[in-house]
């Protein structure tokens, strides 16, 4: 009899475990997708920096034809997006002349079609060649180009020409949703750095004068 009121306790005791909390329920993918946008607009006649990416003169080009741009810097959206740097694009030969008989030189009119961003395009006006002031795109003002030559281009044997690499200036025509996913995180600018410091040593205590023991002063007699 006692060991069956024994085994009915033990049984009872093992009956009773201390409830486990339950597990933080886990973040899902979709939950994150809700927060983040799946497009960001990029607004019309934002300044954007570009290049043109190869050679061209005036005697050896025609008008229509198309020729190789590029992001130079990133085009900060503003809201942690930005359109990388080194995204391509096109451009087109506007008005082409060559030299001409009496000194007068060629002529070379030069646009921005677009640049291209997966499968989205980004339309381009107002292009003019130079470089502009400042290493980005904030504050940029198509009226701080730096004309080089004559209309922005080089004039070499008669022909207008541009180099490879030259820089240019152009804005965004039109509203474009962009994808995020097609998109960089923008660095933020003058972010700030925290230091850790060590904790300090903490101070010895310092005993009260009052609390020294006092020792007496002998007799001049000893």
């Amino acid at each position: 009899m006692n060991l069956l009121i024994a085994a009915a306790a033990l049984q009872a005791a093992a009956s009773i475990q201390p409830q486990s909390e339950p597990a933080p329920a886990a973040v899902t993918t979709a939950a994150v997708d809700a927060v983040q946008p799946s497009t960001v607009k990029l607004t019309a006649l934002t300044p954007v920096r570009i290049t043109v990416d190869q050679a061209l003169a005036s005697n050896a080009v025609t008008i229509g034809q198309e020729f190789d741009i590029e992001l130079a810097i990133p085009i900060d959206l503003g809201n942690g997006y930005a359109v990388p740097a080194g995204t391509k694009g096109r451009g087109w030969v506007i008005h082409a002349s060559k030299a001409r008989m009496g000194g007068k030189p060629g002529e070379l009119l030069l646009g921005a079609r677009y640049l291209k961003l997966g499968d989205v395009e980004i339309p381009l006006r107002s292009m003019k060649l130079g470089s502009p002031q400042g290493k980005d795109n904030t504050g940029l003002s198509m009226g701080l180009v730096a004309a080089v030559g004559v209309a922005g281009m080089f004039v070499s044997g008669g022909q207008a020409r541009v180099q490879s690499g030259m820089d240019a200036v152009a804005k965004i025509a039109a509203d474009v949703e962009v994808p995020t996913a097609l998109l960089q995180k923008a660095t933020p600018v003058g972010a700030a750095v925290v230091a850790t410091l060590a904790p300090a040593e903490p101070a010895a205590p310092v005993t009260p004068a009052s609390a020294q023991p006092v020792q007496p002063e002998k007799s001049k007699d000893q």
